[in-house]
């Protein structure tokens, strides 16, 4: 919804406008909850757009605060097997979309090689 929102109301308030028209009561008030409305938004909206970087700010480091997490580091070493299993799975799933009457295929882009660079970025590897 951010994106309809013009940028200019960064800076500008409707309630200020409504002071200056002298309305006041309810509408005065439906007012201000607007301008509130716009305000949350927009800090919702930078903040969403840093989410990824907040998680891994907050879980990075975590396998080398405790030992029992420390087998963890060596997860590098099985990055290149999982990534040809996932592969050869999609393909198999396209594959069966190209058949005729056939309701077990599908299409996945499921963040896969996003959440191997958060792993590897998280264990420090």
């Amino acid at each position: 919804m951010l994106k309809f929102i013009p940028k200019f109301l960064t800076d500008y308030t409707f309630e200020d406008v409504a002071y200056d028209l002298n309305i006041g009561g309810e509408v005065l008030e439906s007012v201000k909850m607007f301008d509130e409305s716009v305000r949350l938004m927009q800090k919702q909206g930078t903040d969403a757009n840093d989410y990824l970087r907040t998680i891994v700010k907050n879980n990075e480091g975590f396998a080398d605060e405790d030992e029992k997490y420390s087998p963890l580091k060596n997860f590098y070493t099985m990055v290149p097997a999982v990534s040809i299993s996932y592969i050869d799975h999609i393909t198999r799933g396209r594959e069966k979309l190209q058949k005729r009457n056939n309701t077990d295929g599908f299409i996945s882009d499921d963040g896969f090689a996003l959440g191997i660079v958060y792993l590897l970025r998280i264990l420090g590897v």
